[in-house]
């Protein structure tokens, strides 16, 4: 599935949320990609098994060629009918799952470390 612009952002606003937007350049080269390879993998374990074997084939193609944003969307808005729905939910629930990472290694940090800021 290729990466689209609109996932780093998304990727880039969840780690604002959680008070991680201050991370370097260097900082996030290394982290972000690991991020959206996760989202991608997640947005393809919900939405891959809703396929018929049609579109599974239009999948491939489109892996194959290397679709465009348009292409991809149009795709997925006529394989699943309720695609936006599907997505937001993907989303939301890789944007808990981040900030519940990040307050557990806060409250880790805070128990073992002391009084110390985790993103630094």
């Amino acid at each position: 599935m290729p990466q689209f612009d609109f996932l780093r952002q998304f990727i880039e606003q969840t780690l604002d949320d959680v008070g991680l937007g201050g991370l370097t350049e260097s900082e996030k080269e290394q982290y972000l990609p690991q991020l959206a390879r996760q989202l991608q993998e997640r947005i393809g374990i919900v939405l891959l098994p809703k396929l018929n074997n049609a579109d599974l084939d239009r999948f491939s193609k489109l892996t194959e060629e290397g679709g465009s944003a348009g292409e991809w969307q149009a795709f997925w808005q006529s394989a699943i009918p309720n695609f936006e729905e599907e997505f937001k939910t993907v989303l939301s629930d890789f944007a808990d799952d981040v900030r519940k990472i990040v307050q557990s290694v806060w409250a880790l940090n805070y128990y073992y470390g002391g009084n110390r800021d985790p993103t630094r």
